[in-house]
């Protein structure tokens, strides 16, 4: 059974350094470097994951899950600068447990179609460090990923993180993250849609608000007991002890890093089902909630297609929403 709680999670402490910028033609772009060179035991039956946004704080949650798991996995990270993501790797005590893949995903000559050989999964928690990027990243980062991934016939399933209050385009956050993030959710909607449309199975997963903003697992002295979370001012700590899904995108909340990762390499290590999309958020003790995935509906369709008014608030494709001058006639054209 697969277990939600991440308290034996351990990650050892490190100055992790920015990455730096370089240009494209600095980039070494299709290096593979191994760091574990020890031969499986059994190599039929060992999964190859291949994470994009191992470097991110979500991402490096995801990694951490993915290398405590037994039978152990294959990780491949895709990396834009191989040297940054050494040192980060290498701080966190993970860098002999990953494969790491010259790549950027903003560039499509860039993502090798070796790099996808033999993945049985694909996590993507790309996202964008500024407003500049989020339509590169957030929406044609996405979208490189999963049209080269369905050119493989071994990869099962598709992860991908994007974001709650998407499909509100009259609430108060989505308002306001629009206007300070360059539309970031009209991006992130187009990015889904991406990955609904490439043909392979996927799970897209929606968090509620990220509490835990200024933590990381460096930064952390107590990261690994995931029951506590920073809530409200500081220094107040509410314990929490649950994971809600549901779909819809109607609920509010918050969540932690560390259990959004839980749940972007649930489908790896458990039996999810695929082609689902869905909102997480943690409750509070003394409510206790199993997260049920058999309870989440699958989408037979992309979510351009015809739906009913009542529960359409903008174009699925775009993210605009549906008022006196766009009217959901729009949506044929769009």
């Amino acid at each position: 059974r697969y277990n939600l709680a991440l308290s034996d999670w351990g990650i050892s402490q490190g100055e992790i350094t920015t990455r730096t910028s370089r240009s494209s033609s600095e980039r070494n772009y299709g290096t593979v470097v191994h760091y574990d060179e020890k031969e499986d035991t059994d190599g039929s039956d060992v999964s190859v994951v291949l994470v994009a946004g191992g470097t991110g704080r979500i991402g490096r949650w995801v990694l951490r899950a993915l290398t405590q798991q037994n039978p152990p996995l294959k990780i491949r990270v895709i990396v834009r600068d191989l040297e940054t993501a050494t040192e980060i790797f290498n701080s966190l005590g993970m860098i002999d447990l990953l494969q790491l893949v010259v790549g950027d995903v903003t560039d499509l000559e860039s993502l090798q179609s070796k790099y996808f050989e033999d993945v049985s999964y694909v996590i993507s928690c790309i996202g964008a460090r500024n407003n500049e990027d989020i339509e590169s990243v957030e929406y044609k980062g996405v979208r490189n990923l999963a049209n080269i991934a369905a050119k493989s016939n071994t990869i099962k399933c598709f992860i991908h993180l994007s974001a709650a209050y998407i499909l509100r385009p009259s609430e108060p956050t989505h308002i306001w993250q629009n206007y300070i993030r360059n539309n970031i959710y009209k991006w992130k909607l187009k990015g889904e849609n991406a990955v609904r449309r490439c043909g392979i199975p996927y799970v897209i997963i929606r968090p509620t608000s990220i509490v835990d903003d200024s933590w990381t697992p460096e930064e952390s002295e107590d990261f690994t007991r995931v029951s506590k979370i920073y809530f409200g001012e500081k220094g107040k700590l509410t314990h929490l002890n649950s994971i809600r899904l549901h779909q819809g995108d109607t609920i509010d909340g918050q969540i932690t890093r560390e259990h959004v990762a839980s749940l972007l390499t649930a489908p790896v290590i458990s039996n999810v089902p695929t082609n689902i999309t869905f909102e997480c958020r943690l409750e509070t003790f003394p409510t206790k909630v199993e997260p049920n995935f058999r309870t989440l509906a699958r989408e037979t369709a992309p979510m351009a297609d015809w739906i009913v008014d009542s529960e359409a608030e903008c174009c699925w494709n775009c993210g605009r929403g549906f008022g006196l001058f766009t009217r959901r006639h729009h949506c044929r054209c769009c």
